[in-house]
């Protein structure tokens, strides 16, 4: 975290910077407020950051799995989060994707399907977790 003094000169270096945009005409009142703001989300992305576990050596398949559960995640954020779904929304999907798991590995298809299925399984069963607090 940064500590008061270094914030107030950062503050001071940041309003500078402002001060030398000619297309940006703030008051004292505005810069203070985008400072404010600045050092709010600096604030809450540090205490994010610090609330992540202790990493620990994990098994080369568990990095590989938590990699693609992780793309996948990603190729989905436009949907937004999971924080505020339903346990029952969320575990009605689990269900519908070990449903189409299922349904794949009857087809006879345990490939690319199989496993993409297995990764939303996983991303459904990790949401759950973490909705429930998972430490």
């Amino acid at each position: 975290m940064v500590d008061k003094v270094d914030k107030e000169e950062i503050a001071k270096e940041f309003i500078r910077k402002i001060d030398n945009q000619s297309e940006i005409d703030l008051g004292y009142n505005d810069k203070i407020w985008l400072t404010r703001n600045l050092f709010e989300l600096l604030d809450e992305k540090e205490a994010a950051q610090s609330e992540l576990p202790i990493k620990v050596e994990a098994r080369n398949s568990v990095c590989r799995f938590a990699n693609a559960m992780e793309k996948v995640l990603k190729a989905n954020d436009h949907k937004g989060g999971w924080e505020d779904s339903s346990y029952r929304y969320l575990e009605a999907r689990l269900v519908e994707e070990m449903g189409e798991y299922f349904h794949d590995v009857a087809a006879d298809d345990r490939n690319s399907e199989a496993q993409k299925e297995l990764l939303d399984i996983a991303n459904y069963c990790m949401m759950l977790w973490d909705n429930l607090g998972g430490d």
